[in-house]
C-alpha cells in the first residue's frame, strides 16, 4: 500500500553534497540553469574544506530563489546528505553530484511514471562517461560520449543519482558515517522498505568517471570497504520486501571486499558475509548462491 504523501512546496527536491570543486564547477553551472524552468528544490551542502569553492559557489546560485545553500564540516558526502535531508519541502527527493549532468526532463519523467504506478521508490538508466582525453583512456573500463554503457541492474551499478524518492519514505532514514559506500548501505536499507519500485529504460543521469578527484576514485582499494558489509549484517532484515536488490548490493560489495589488498580485511569480510548468509530464509539463500555463481567472473579483475 502506498504512503500519503503531504502537499510541499515543490514537486522535487534534490540534495547536491559539494567539496574541493574550486574551478570544476561547469557541470554544476549546467545543473543550476537547467533546473531553473521546472518545479525543483536544489539544495546545495558545501562540505567545506578550501575557502575558493565558497565563493565560487555564491556566484553561482546568486538571485536563484528554489536554490538552497548552507555550508559547514559534514565530513563525508552521506553526511551532507543528511543536512539536506533537513531542509526537504517536496513530495519527491533525489540526490545528484556536482560534477555530473542530469537529464532533468526525464528525470521528472520518471516522476511521473512512479506517481502513475503508484509506487513511492524508483530508478532510471544512466550513461557512463570518461572525463579523461580520448587518446588516455582505457579501452576496458573507461567510455566516452560515443561509447558509454548503461545498466538497468541496480545491484551492479547503484548509483544513488538514478534513484528517486518518495519524501516519506526516507521520512526517518539517514546515511551512514561512512567515507566510503553510504549510498549503498542507504539503498540496501531503504529499499527493504517498499513493496514494488518502477523502473525506467530513459537515461535520466549522465555520470562520469575517471577524475582522479573524484571520492570513487580517491577511495579505491581503501580497507574501510568492509565497513559496508559489516553495515549490511547489522541492518540485514530476513524476509523483507526487495530482498533481491539487497542481496544483490551485498553479493556486489562481496567481491569488491575480496579486491583488497591486506588478507586481513578480506577475512573479515568473508566472516561478515557468512554472518548474513546464515540470517537468510531458504529462498534468500538461493537467490545469494545464485548471484555469487552469475556476477560476472571478471568483476575480480576490473
Amino acid at each position: 500500500m502506498a504512503l500519503m504523501i503531504d502537499k510541499r512546496k515543490y514537486e522535487l527536491s534534490i540534495i547536491v553534497p559539494v567539496t574541493k570543486m574550486h574551478g570544476r564547477l561547469d557541470n554544476f553551472k549546467k545543473m543550476v540553469e537547467d533546473i531553473s524552468n521546472f518545479s525543483i528544490q536544489l539544495i546545495v551542502v558545501h562540505d567545506i574544506n578550501d575557502d575558493k569553492t565558497g565563493r565560487e559557489l555564491q556566484i553561482v546560485l546568486k538571485n536563484n530563489k528554489n536554490i538552497k545553500l548552507i555550508e559547514g564540516k559534514y565530513g563525508s558526502a552521506g553526511g551532507a546528505r543528511n543536512a539536506g535531508l533537513e531542509l526537504v519541502n517536496s513530495e519527491w527527493i533525489g540526490f545528484w553530484d556536482s560534477d555530473d549532468k542530469p537529464e532533468v526532463e526525464q528525470y521528472l519523467d520518471l516522476v511521473a511514471k512512479i506517481k502513475k504506478e503508484q509506487n513511492l521508490v524508483g530508478y532510471g538508466n544512466f550513461l557512463k562517461i570518461s572525463a579523461m582525453p580520448k587518446k588516455l583512456q582505457k579501452s576496458k573500463n573507461s567510455f566516452n560520449v560515443e561509447g558509454a554503457t548503461n545498466s538497468l541492474k541496480p545491484y551492479k551499478n547503484p548509483g544513488i543519482w538514478r534513484w528517486i524518492f518518495a519524501s516519506e519514505v526516507l521520512k526517518n532514514t539517514r546515511f551512514p558515517n561512512l567515507k566510503l559506500g553510504e549510498d549503498v548501505c542507504f539503498l540496501f536499507s531503504t529499499l527493504q522498505k517498499v513493496d514494488k519500485i518502477t523502473k525506467s529504460s530513459q537515461v535520466v543521469y549522465k555520470y562520469f568517471v575517471d577524475n582522479p578527484l573524484q571520492s570513487t576514485e580517491l577511495w579505491k582499494n581503501d580497507t574501510r570497504i568492509f565497513l559496508v558489509i559489516k553495515f549490511m549484517n547489522e541492518n540485514f532484515i530476513s524476509n523483507q520486501k526487495n530482498q533481491n536488490i539487497a542481496i544483490g548490493l551485498l553479493v556486489n560489495q562481496f567481491y569488491s571486499s575480496l579486491k583488497l589488498d591486506k588478507l586481513r580485511y578480506k577475512a573479515i569480510s568473508i566472516k561478515l558475509f557468512i554472518k548474513i548468509f546464515f540470517k537468510m530464509n531458504l529462498s534468500e539463500k538461493k537467490l545469494c548462491v545464485k548471484l555469487l555463481i552469475t556476477i560476472p567472473l571478471n568483476f575480480l579483475e576490473t
